[in-house]
C-alpha cells in the first residue's frame, strides 16, 4: 500500500509544482505587460510636457507664425509676420541673442525662417534640413550650412548652431524695398543685413507686400533679360537679375525689382521660399554686416534649382 500512496503523493507534488510554474509565468507576463505600459506612459509624459516646455516652438505657435503669411491666400494685404512662434529653445532653456553681424547667425536665421515657412505650407516640420534644400520647386533653401543640426519632436523643433540655439522671437528674415531711394534690403527685425541698389516700377508698385513663391536659377535660360536668379513674388512680379545693368537704381521696370546679376547671386541663398517682402518709405538704416553678404555658393552646382520647362513672363 505504501508504494501507491507514495506515487499518489509524488503526482500531487508534480501537479502542484506545475501549477506554481504556470502562476509564475502568468505573474512574469503581467509584470512585463505593466512595465511596457509604464514605459509608454513615461515616453508620452516626456514628449507632452518636457519637450513641450523646453522646445517652445509648438505646432500651435508655428501655425500662428505662418498665419499672417498664408491664411489670407496668396496676397499678404500688408500683414507682417507674427513672431509668436519663433522662440527656439536650447538645452537648459538658455538662448543666445542673434548677432546679425555674424554670417553664421544669419545662416541660422535663414534656415529657421525656412522651417517656419515650410510648416506654414505643409502643416508639418521637415524630416531633416536636407528636405529644405531639394531641387526646384522644393528648394526652400539652397544649401544646409555647416555646423547646423536640427532636432524634431512631435510638437516642436530645435535648430542648433555649433551646439547652441538662438533667440529669434523678434522676427524672420524679410525683404524690405525702398522705392524712393531705389534700395532693396535683406533685413531681420528691421535691421538691414545687406542692401542693394534696385530698379523699381516706373508706375509704382502693384502691392504693398508679397512673399517669395518660387526660387529659380537662370529663369528663361542663360542670357535672359531676367538675369541669373529669380525670386518669384505675386502678380507676375519677381526680384531678378538683368542684362541691362544701367537700369539698376532707377524707376524703369514694369513692376519687378531688378538687381545686378552679381548682387542677386549674393542675395539668393539668403532668401528662403516664403520670405515676406514689404514696400517701405524712406531709406534703409545702416548696414549690420560690413559690406555685402559673401557669395557662399561659389563652386556649388545649382542645376537642380533651374526650371527650364517654364517660360516666365514677369513684368519687366
Amino acid at each position: 500500500m505504501k508504494k501507491p500512496q507514495n506515487l499518489h503523493i509524488r503526482v500531487r507534488n508534480a501537479e502542484s509544482k506545475a501549477k506554481q510554474g504556470q502562476s509564475s509565468k502568468r505573474l512574469l507576463a503581467l509584470l512585463i505587460f505593466f512595465s511596457c505600459l509604464f514605459l509608454l506612459y513615461t515616453a508620452f509624459v516626456l514628449d507632452h510636457y518636457f519637450f513641450h516646455f523646453t522646445d517652445t516652438f509648438t505646432e500651435e505657435n508655428a501655425a500662428d507664425a505662418s498665419k499672417a503669411i498664408h491664411d489670407s491666400g496668396p496676397v499678404y494685404e500688408g500683414k507682417a509676420v507674427s513672431q509668436q512662434g519663433t522662440n527656439i529653445a536650447q538645452k537648459g532653456g538658455a538662448l543666445l541673442p542673434v548677432d546679425v553681424t555674424n554670417r553664421k547667425h544669419v545662416e541660422w536665421l535663414v534656415v529657421n525662417s525656412a522651417i517656419v515657412h515650410f510648416y506654414g505650407e505643409k502643416k508639418r516640420y521637415p524630416v531633416s534640413l536636407e528636405e529644405l534644400a531639394r531641387s526646384y520647386p522644393n528648394n526652400w533653401i539652397s544649401y544646409v550650412p555647416k555646423g547646423m543640426t536640427y532636432k524634431r519632436t512631435s510638437r516642436s523643433y530645435t535648430l542648433f548652431l555649433a551646439g547652441n540655439s538662438l533667440d529669434a522671437r523678434k522676427g524672420l528674415v524679410e525683404i524690405l524695398v525702398y522705392p524712393s531711394v531705389h534700395k532693396l534690403a535683406l533685413s531681420f527685425h528691421g535691421r538691414p543685413i545687406a542692401v542693394y541698389s534696385a530698379a523699381t516700377g516706373k508706375n509704382g508698385m502693384p502691392f504693398s507686400s508679397s512673399y517669395v513663391t518660387e526660387r529659380v536659377v537662370e529663369p528663361n535660360g542663360p542670357g535672359s533679360p531676367f538675369g541669373t536668379r529669380g525670386l518669384v513674388l505675386e502678380q507676375q512680379v519677381a526680384i531678378h537679375g538683368t542684362n541691362k545693368p544701367s537700369s539698376v537704381g532707377r524707376s524703369v521696370s514694369g513692376g519687378c525689382f531688378r538687381l545686378l546679376n552679381d548682387h542677386i547671386e549674393e542675395l539668393y541663398p539668403f532668401v528662403p521660399k516664403g520670405t515676406l517682402l514689404k514696400i517701405s518709405d524712406g531709406a534703409p538704416a545702416a548696414l549690420s554686416l560690413p559690406g555685402a553678404i559673401p557669395l557662399v555658393l561659389t563652386g556649388k552646382s545649382l542645376e537642380g534649382e533651374k526650371n527650364p520647362g517654364t517660360r516666365y513672363n514677369w513684368r519687366r
